[in-house]
């Protein structure tokens, strides 16, 4: 029996506990502070990890997180998280950070997101193939062919290529307001919705016999999505930034030997 591997968003698991650990204190005469107490912050860690373990029974876990470096999106798209104001990070933020740094196995790298992380460690080969099971609460790793355990939820889904690969170009024709890139101008997920799927049901329709592959279906999804753009007035290369935006990294997106992004490129004919 193969081993299970738990990766888990340690982006929102350190937030969510630094968040709990704050404490206000109002002294009078309108004085407040707010403090933390670090060794109970940790306590409150372990405890939410030994709960999720126990939960999925995992035998190993791994802890992604998001560098403190630049992301590479930024240089794709300059705008990207641009309109999110400079918030406050909780008191115990970092050291619950270097606590997970320094007691258990991590995967950060520079210029990624969590998010990369946890889509590269889902796709790539480990020895013994062992089960992965990818730990959130985000719903944009539905462009990650992976097993996913929604934490707040506690639901299991599975996701397959072509679902991940759907979800990607849904992204990429919507946008994404809180990551700050726009997407192709009034099309919203209910019209992306029926652009894909439409394309894929119309494609399918004049080959009943010959289903198609997950390559394909990307395909014809990418033209459906570059003749939307263009119908807007906007050239492919728009598309292809808004889709590098959009793609959460896997294995193949990751150049393992100089530990950097390999950006997005559409499938071709």
């Amino acid at each position: 029996m193969s081993k299970r591997i738990l990766l888990i968003d340690a982006d929102i698991l350190v937030y969510q506990t630094a968040c709990r650990a704050e404490k206000p204190i109002d002294w009078g005469d309108g004085f407040w502070t707010l403090h933390s107490f670090e060794d109970e912050a940790v306590l409150d860690l372990e405890k939410r990890i030994a709960s999720i373990k126990e939960t999925l029974k995992g035998d190993e876990l791994v802890f992604a997180l998001t560098t403190t470096e630049k992301n590479f999106r930024k240089d794709v798209y300059p705008l990207y998280k641009s309109n999110r104001k400079e918030t406050r990070k909780p008191l115990v933020w970092k050291p619950l950070r270097d606590y997970l740094h320094a007691n258990y196995t991590t995967f950060e790298r520079p210029g990624l997101e969590g998010d990369d992380c946890l889509g590269i460690l889902a796709t790539k080969t480990w020895v013994g193939n062992p089960e992965r099971i990818l730990v959130s609460i985000d719903k944009d790793f539905k462009c990650i062919p992976c097993t996913y355990y929604n934490l707040d939820k506690g639901t299991t889904i599975e996701i397959d290529e072509y679902g991940a690969d759907y979800w990607h170009m849904l992204q990429t024709l919507t946008g994404d307001a809180t990551d700050g890139y726009p997407g192709c101008p009034d099309i919203g997920p209910k019209t992306a919705e029926k652009i894909l799927k439409g394309v894929i049901e119309k494609v399918q329709e004049g080959m009943p016999n010959s289903p198609l592959t997950p390559y394909g279906k990307r395909l014809y999804m990418w033209d459906a999505v570059v003749n939307t753009y263009e119908k807007a007035g906007l050239s492919e290369a728009v598309a292809l930034q808004m889709a590098r935006c959009a793609r959460i990294l896997r294995a193949c997106d990751y150049d393992f030997t100089n530990k950097r992004p390999k950006l997005w490129e559409p499938p071709k004919a």
